[in-house]
């Protein structure tokens, strides 16, 4: 789990002390997590500043969300999915990005990049990118005045930096019912005043005696001919995503079975792509849900055990024998639900871990 903050001068002077002091402060109230870890980096100029939290590192052999040396930074927050060559275990993850951004780009590692996630590679006296997945499902957010701007993945800690430390920031007329932790996207705004979402595809060129450059980028899509042929597109993009989910470098994989049709469907490619072995099926609810029952009987028709998670206990299900077996999380090790009672998405990663670790939501 990740949360960065990036200040850029947009006068071409050093930005003023007051405002970077705002961010310099390791147990930020603004976090929604507790950290670990925690970073501050500048250029030589002190025209651009960065400040990053990080925590659960451990989890699928993170290592670091960022890798800095005597002149470059490179940092990402969510989960970047190579697709073309998995991550190597062992190695943190901010340092195999590096690797394959010395050998081109930011921008075209990101395009070659599955997933939710955010990218910086950054310069102590050269240029830099702040970049995210091309579907935005990891938004950066921005604000900017005439003197700075600022740019994060979280939008509470933009709208913090206007602010005196500690105070709560300015709402605008959406914020009683903006899910700003939730990281819900619902067009631009966000409920906070002057804060918004970057569109899909935007990016900042950053840097060394620069002025931060608002930019776009895109990749060139070719329209299937037919809706057959738009079938087996959208068949190969499923099994490469697949594919590449299950070879992180993490001890287990969950695919949540709901009894619908998406569930059902990410199934079935993981029987036929022979990746069930590096997965656990797992359902919520009660054993007499129809929706818990079809996921019961999905998991036979594959061969594999279902795994039923409440908030405090996790059962076995065997559709055919109809009879379940309820074991403790602490004696099982299974654990259930995050304590937020946040929805899970269909897919997930998560290693074997003390429950007061695992049970949190992975930093997406």
């Amino acid at each position: 789990m990740l949360a960065f903050i990036l200040l850029a001068s947009r006068l071409g002077r050093p930005l003023a002390g007051s405002d970077v002091a705002k961010c310099t402060r390791y147990d930020m109230a603004e976090l929604a997590f507790e950290p670990d870890q925690y970073l501050g980096w500048h250029t030589k100029d002190h025209r651009l500043y960065l400040f990053a939290w990080q925590a659960y590192t451990e989890q699928g052999q993170i290592g670091s969300h960022w890798h800095v040396t005597h002149n470059d930074l490179v940092l990402f927050s969510g989960m970047p999915i190579p697709y073309d060559a998995p991550l190597a275990p062992g190695v943190g993850w901010a340092e195999q990005l590096a690797d394959r951004i010395a050998a081109s780009d930011a921008n075209t590692v990101a395009n070659q990049l599955g997933g939710a996630f955010t990218l910086l590679s950054l310069q102590r006296d050269g240029d830099g990118v702040v970049t995210s997945d091309l579907a935005g499902g990891a938004p950066l957010y921005w604000d900017a005045s005439q003197e700075m701007l600022v740019i994060s993945n979280r939008a509470n800690l933009v709208a913090s930096v206007w602010e005196q430390p500690g105070a709560p920031p300015v709402r605008d007329w959406r914020g009683p019912a903006s899910p700003i932790f939730a990281q819900e996207i619902f067009g631009a705004e966000t409920g906070l005043k002057d804060v918004v979402a970057a569109e899909p595809g935007a990016w900042w060129s950053v840097g060394y005696q620069k002025r931060p450059v608002l930019r776009t980028r895109s990749v060139e899509q070719t329209r299937p001919e037919t809706s057959e042929a738009a079938i087996d597109t959208i068949e190969h993009s499923l099994r490469r995503s697949l594919r590449s989910i299950a070879a992180l470098p993490y001890q287990q994989h969950r695919l949540a079975l709901d009894g619908g049709k998406a569930s059902r469907l990410l199934l079935a490619l993981l029987a036929a792509e022979g990746l069930l072995s590096r997965v656990a099926l797992t359902a919520t609810g009660d054993p007499d849900e129809p929706g818990v029952q079809i996921a019961a009987e999905l998991a036979d028709r594959v061969g594999h055990p279902l795994l039923l998670e409440r908030a405090r206990s996790t059962i076995r299900v065997n559709s055919n024998s109809r009879s379940s077996t309820r074991s403790r999380q602490a004696e099982s090790g299974v654990h259930g639900r995050s304590p937020a009672g946040l929805d899970r998405p269909i897919w997930s990663v998560s290693n074997p871990m003390p429950l007061d670790c695992s049970s949190r939501p992975l930093g997406i």
